[in-house]
């Protein structure tokens, strides 16, 4: 397949599974609309891009986007993942600025600018979640596209973990850009290649993202790299030289790319095998995103049929929902779990420190613990 970018036919897969398109928990009314398909990466060995080689059609995507059950940071859920965000909104962004959200999801980024003193905020997202009555913010209900329309001109978007779902790095650009103001900028973060699953169509990295700015008029004003994710603002109509990345550094990047296969591999059969060991025991499975999901498709069928998992998560919206490939409903964790001892703790979510923390204020005890490792 092409590079998305420069068109170059000098690619490469190098991570390839089974999943399902929904990698969220979903309404037994929408069981009908679980499929599995197969996922494909690949990398461009010329722009260094990385991109999803087999991507789902336009309208199981439109699906997933219309129905899908947000992380919601509101109800305290996730927040951790936001602070770094956090501080470089308050230091980037005037408090009289008109600022856009693309992808705003429950709102958590506007309501925290909202109680900082920002009055002039908009969010746009496919299925946002209604914020609390005391914040005067508009939320539209679209996708953000053509056809989208501002009455002014905007000072900065926000585009956060958005860009990798679109499926050139170049659209969303140009259309952030026709609507900003001359000075307007876009603050942005988004996966430093890794989230690799259907919806993601684009992995970022920072050989990349030199290679863009050199190709076209923008410039990178702030970067920064948090654990797995890259943090930065961007303008355009203006170039920044920077020096060029060492040849051998960039071909260690490449070679470490096709070392994902294996580490993918590694960490199915360290899950696989901690499952059948506990045959015979009660497992606590705590999460129910991505990382939840697809760890569960990795599971072969017959083992996750005899093993005793009980899936619970402390958002109290996803109480009684189901995950694809998982037949039981989830828990709510503080009445499934309150005052008990958790014999097998499976924590399938990045958000570790977050739930730990959570298990202490309910006053339980963990015998073993299983942190998923999600490539």
């Amino acid at each position: 397949m092409n590079c998305p970018y420069c068109s170059s036919t000098n690619t490469a897969v190098f991570l390839e599974m089974k999943t399902p398109n929904f990698l969220a928990a979903y309404e037994k009314k929408h069981a009908n609309l679980i499929k599995p398909f197969p996922f494909e990466a690949s990398l461009c060995l010329d722009c260094l891009l990385g991109f999803n080689s087999k991507p789902l059609p336009n309208e199981e995507l439109d699906l997933i986007y219309d129905n899908y059950k947000y992380i919601n940071p509101n109800r305290g859920i996730g927040t951790t993942k936001y602070e770094g965000m956090k501080r470089l909104l308050r230091k980037a962004l005037g408090p009289s600025e008109y600022i856009v959200d693309i992808g705003c999801s429950d709102g958590y980024l506007l309501s925290y600018l909202y109680d900082h003193g920002y009055r002039n905020l908009e969010g746009i997202d496919p299925s946002p979640v209604p914020l609390s009555p005391g914040y005067n913010i508009k939320m539209r209900r679209e996708y953000f596209g053509e056809n989208t329309r501002f009455d002014k001109k905007v000072d900065s978007f926000l585009l956060i973990h958005v860009w990798e779902h679109f499926p050139t790095p170049l659209r969303v650009l140009e259309m952030m850009r026709s609507h900003l103001d001359a000075e307007g900028k876009v603050v942005m973060e988004f996966p430093n290649f890794s989230g690799f699953c259907h919806q993601h169509l684009l992995y970022y990295n920072k050989y990349f993202l030199r290679r863009l700015c050199i190709d076209q008029d923008i410039s990178i004003e702030h970067y920064e790299e948090e654990r797995d994710a890259i943090r930065l603002i961007m303008k355009f109509g203006e170039k920044k030289t920077t020096p060029d990345f060492h040849k051998s550094e960039k071909e260690a990047f490449r070679q470490s790319v096709f070392k994902i296969r294996d580490k993918s591999q590694t960490a199915k059969k360290s899950l696989i095998s901690f499952i059948q060991s506990r045959q015979n025991s009660p497992i606590i499975w705590w999460g129910s995103g991505s990382v939840s999901v697809i760890a569960l498709s990795q599971i072969p069928e017959e083992i996750l049929r005899t093993a005793n998992i009980t899936v619970v998560d402390s958002d109290t919206t996803r109480k009684g929902l189901f995950l694809p490939g998982f037949q039981g409903q989830i828990q709510y964790a503080d009445e499934t779990l309150r005052g008990s001892h958790i014999e097998t703790l499976v924590i399938a979510t990045s958000f570790r420190k977050e739930i730990l923390e959570k298990i202490a204020s309910l006053g339980c005890t963990v015998g073993s613990e299983y942190q998923i490792e999600y490539i």
